[in-house]
């Protein structure tokens, strides 16, 4: 009798603990599922925040005259054309720090020659 109520308690714990481990795969991946849900719309709202900020960069070195004679503004816009070619390549990577530390660099350097040049605004 002994021996049966062994065998019937093994048997019970291992089939509870195949049971448990089935089911606590089936509860991870679906709180997997809706944390990706909530992860993707994050990463897709900051990408959208981080495109404009980018894409305002760029309508403003548009804005901005660079006088191609001129060796030092030259320099410049070079360095912030490669700039803003590594934060598109960072956005695509989904890259989000090293996209906004090119876009941050760029900015600086389009800061920089607009109050060298006189035609960025003084913001106190």
């Amino acid at each position: 009798m002994r021996s049966l109520t062994k065998w019937a308690l093994g048997s019970l714990l291992v089939c509870s603990g195949v049971l448990a481990a089935s089911q606590t795969t089936t509860v991870s991946q679906s709180v997997n599922r809706s944390v990706s849900g909530w992860v993707s719309s994050d990463a897709a709202m900051q990408t959208t925040l981080h495109s404009e900020a980018l894409t305002e960069l760029e309508a403003s070195v548009a804005e901005t005259q660079f006088d191609s004679a001129n060796r030092m503004h030259a320099l410049r816009l070079k360095r912030i054309m490669f700039y803003v070619t590594q934060a598109r390549a960072y956005e695509q990577q989904n890259w989000q720090y090293n996209r906004d530390d090119a876009v941050q660099r760029a900015s600086n350097i389009l800061r920089h020659h607009q109050m060298k040049t006189g035609q960025g605004s003084y913001v106190l």
